[in-house]
């Protein structure tokens, strides 16, 4: 749940991106970054051994005022390996809306299969699941050769028919409409809270 403070009428809210390793999801935020370099974001912190995100990538952006209130999002990566579960405990405590990245190269199929699954099971740790929980998935990699038919990644990952969206992250096609999507359901979601219109 996202921290609000009523009294200085800032909103805090937390967006995870998960999915298989190297899916895309590093490449998400530091597209995020380079593109809106221009004061609306702080510093992109990366916590990496070889090409392997370990521990998290970490991206804040303030989108201004919505309803009066200052609205600062917090992007942040789950890492691919489960090597420290004080980690991922952190990044699921409070997360407002999960980004599953899926790799859409046929081979990594079972791969993403396997990445929702250990998500379900962390929004299960931390008492929240797919119906309480906003979650936007992207068909990442659109661009390369021998992809899946996104009907068939729908078909083993999203049976609960969420929103989903083709991407190309390394080219930024998608990224954003994939977190201003993420990004309006949040603030729906805190539109009695705030009182007002979103985005």
């Amino acid at each position: 749940m996202s921290f609000i403070n009523y009294e200085k009428k800032i909103i805090n809210c937390k967006i995870l991106y998960c999915g298989p390793s190297k899916s895309g999801k590093t490449t998400n935020i530091s597209y995020i970054h380079d593109f809106l370099n221009t004061g609306n974001t702080g510093n992109f912190s990366s916590q990496q051994l070889t090409s392997e995100t370990l521990l998290y990538d970490f991206l804040p952006i303030n989108i201004g005022k919505n309803n009066g209130y200052e609205t600062h999002f917090h992007l942040y990566t789950l890492p691919s390996h489960n090597l420290f579960n004080s980690s991922i405990d952190f990044l699921f405590r409070g997360v407002d809306g999960i980004i599953f990245v899926a790799d859409s190269s046929l081979e990594r199929l079972d791969d993403n299969i396997e990445a929702f699954d250990m998500l379900k099971s962390e929004l299960s740790k931390a008492n929240k699941n797919l119906k309480n929980t906003p979650i936007v998935f992207q068909w990442n990699k659109r661009d390369l050769p021998n992809i899946c038919d996104s009907n068939l990644l729908s078909k083993n990952i999203n049976s609960e028919n969420l929103p989903e969206i083709e991407t190309e992250a390394i080219s930024g096609k998608g990224v954003f409409d994939s977190l201003k999507l993420m990004m309006k359901f949040i603030l729906i979601n805190h539109k009695d809270l705030v009182d007002g219109e979103v985005l």
